[in-house]
């Protein structure tokens, strides 16, 4: 019974971890969509 908080949690990091994929993924294709004008 002690394997299963373990297992939640090594899939609650995954999730974080493709959250934070997604995000700079979409960080990265917006600026490079934007070009010039999102460059600071």
């Amino acid at each position: 019974m002690q394997k299963i908080p373990d297992l939640i949690e090594k899939v609650g990091e995954l999730k974080n971890w493709r959250q934070i994929f997604i995000i700079l993924l979409t960080g990265v294709v917006t600026w490079y969509l934007g070009g010039v004008n999102l460059k600071p």
